[in-house]
């Protein structure tokens, strides 16, 4: 997050950070219209991806979108190279 404080303060704008566990936040049912996740669930083990996206079904309302970006398995030899780099610097 400090990072994320400093491009808010050299962009001039205004946002307010929360902080909490991904299968376990502090919004009320149904509070946003859109959920977005980028390069995170990769990071997480079985049990904790599904906590997580119950929690974002909770929080999102109804008709609400959910927009993921993560890694997927490399589908073909030039991405199975390409992402072992990536592998060896996220971890296995």
């Amino acid at each position: 997050m400090i990072k994320a404080s400093h491009k808010v303060i050299a962009a001039d704008v205004v946002v307010d950070f929360d902080e909490s566990m991904s299968y376990s936040t502090p919004y009320p049912d149904n509070e946003f219209d859109t959920v977005f996740s980028s390069l995170f669930f990769h990071h997480l083990g079985p049990v904790k991806k599904m906590q997580t996206f119950k929690e974002i079904y909770r929080v999102m309302k109804p008709g609400g979108e959910f927009h993921i970006c993560d890694w997927g398995r490399p589908s073909n030899p030039i991405s199975k190279i390409a992402s072992l780099g990536v592998r060896l610097l996220d971890g296995f």
